[in-house]
């Protein structure tokens, strides 16, 4: 039932514009990556996992890409070792926090940003949720101040420290998710 309700929600989204799902169950990441291929839904819709999932090593970002994930968000404390090991393992984007709500950790890790981009690009830097006091919460002006600061400094410890480092161009990542299997896989209704 959780299942019908989730893609009864992605359809009502994709009918109004949306393009874009953060996900953290694997089997509606299955469903709908199949949908995707089976032109269901449209092509250019991206299948987010978010750190939710709990995302932690190589052998299940394995998993996950191969289940028709485009990006990856792994769980938020892992070092840069950790995460270049992931790195390692997939070839899709990683989605690496340098800073976190106060309910999820409230760390900052803003200096660790440029050995990210080093040992993990194509990463997206997710950053300025530390001026939150939560997850999915409305951003006071203050709050929206203090995410606009935090990614200031994000960028010029960028800048300071990894001089070289340049943002992809969009049309770079389009498309770099991997495509699950077709043969074989069920038939969607």
């Amino acid at each position: 039932m959780d299942a019908l309700r989730a893609l009864e929600d992605v359809r009502r989204a994709v009918d109004a514009g949306v393009r874009g799902f953060i996900l953290h169950d694997e089997g509606l990441l299955s469903i709908l990556a199949r949908l995707r291929t089976a032109g269901r839904l449209p092509a250019d819709t991206h299948l987010k996992i978010s750190a939710q999932c709990g995302l932690g090593n190589g052998a299940a970002a394995q998993v996950l890409e191969w289940l028709g994930a485009d990006s990856l968000n792994p769980v938020r404390d892992l070092t840069p070792p950790i995460t270049a090991a992931l790195r390692q393992s997939v070839r899709i984007p990683l989605d690496v926090h340098v800073d976190n709500t106060k309910t999820s950790g409230g760390f900052i890790r803003t200096y660790e940003a440029p050995e990210f981009v080093r040992v993990v690009s194509p990463v997206y830097l997710k950053t300025g949720s530390s001026a939150l006091a939560g997850h999915s919460t409305r951003a006071t002006q203050e709050q929206t101040e203090g995410k606009l600061r935090q990614m200031e400094i994000t960028v010029e410890f960028m800048a300071r420290h990894h001089p070289q480092a340049r943002q992809s161009p969009a049309e770079a990542l389009a498309g770099s998710g991997a495509t699950p299997p077709s043969a074989g896989a069920p038939t969607m209704p």
